[in-house]
């Protein structure tokens, strides 16, 4: 599992109205599997960094900046990345998983569920299962209103220092490694908050998601909201998930703590795409 000491490749992949520059980490001639990284609400690419060790043959790894994230110079549109995944993932070499985090996991499974991507697994970690709701469990209160308050008038760092201590940022990092959320949150420009429909549109997709015949893994913090980890039961109750539990992490575990993460995700990828390449799944 040693890094390729190499430059990754750029490619540059059509969408419907525009391009989205995709970064591949390994030798993508020689890869059988392909992890393709979706970064959730207000982080970008960077936020992949630690997992970008795990390109060595046969696996590789994609990353890419979403519609008003980072340095996408696409405007922000949550119903449109979905087909933007459409389009990402047939560009990408061998048996592609899709690895979302927060809202990156919940885009990774609502575009799978309505099938404009095939993965050969999903990695959900941290996401919403659209439809889902718990009364035992409430959403975590994400104060949006102050937010956009802060946004309109020019106060980002307000913005960004509130939301580094909300719980779904802040929980895991405990000081005694040199990761710095705040340098993650660094790019966002509020783009999303402040565009109308930009959003995701609610809708119910248990049904579909509990006909899926894919492999799926849930990463799940024992810091993480109890809201998060009640979604994360809900979708190992309707996929058969297998999960993988982060001791002392939270919501961003591949951030605080990818030394428990990344063994797992290469060992379960190259595991099940030898599966599918064997006609068993």
């Amino acid at each position: 599992m040693n890094a390729l000491v190499e430059t990754p490749a750029i490619l540059e992949v059509p969408v419907d109205d525009g391009v989205i520059d995709v970064t591949v980490y390994g030798d993508s001639a020689d890869a059988s599997v392909t992890i393709l990284c979706l970064h959730g609400w207000t982080l970008d690419q960077r936020s992949f960094e630690f997992q970008r060790h795990l390109a060595s043959p046969p696996l590789s790894l994609a990353t890419f900046d979403r519609r008003g994230f980072g340095a996408s110079p696409l405007e922000p549109n949550f119903t449109r990345e979905v087909e933007d995944l459409h389009y990402i993932s047939r560009a990408l070499p061998g048996n592609v998983f899709v690895y979302g985090v927060s809202q990156g996991a919940r885009l990774a499974l609502r575009a799978t569920a309505l099938g404009r991507v095939a993965p050969a697994g999903l990695i959900l970690q941290g996401g919403h299962l659209d439809g889902f709701t718990s009364e035992e469990q409430p959403a975590e209160i994400i104060p949006f209103d102050d937010y956009r308050a802060f946004l309109t008038s020019g106060n980002i760092d307000a913005f960004r220092q509130s939301w580094c201590r909300h719980p779904l940022v802040s929980a895991g990092f405990d000081g005694t490694t040199n990761v710095e959320p705040m340098s993650y949150v660094s790019h966002y420009r509020g783009m999303d908050l402040l565009a109308p429909d930009a959003l995701p549109v609610p809708m119910d997709l248990r049904e579909q998601v509990g006909a899926l015949q894919i492999p799926v893994m849930t990463i799940v913090g024992t810091l993480e909201t109890p809201s998060r980890k009640a979604h994360a039961a809900a979708i190992e109750e309707l996929t058969g998930a297998q999960r993988l539990s982060v001791d002392g992490g939270g919501h961003l575990c591949h951030l605080s703590h990818p030394e428990r993460v990344n063994p797992y995700l290469h060992a379960w990828c190259t595991e099940v795409s030898a599966r599918v390449g064997d006609g068993v799944e």
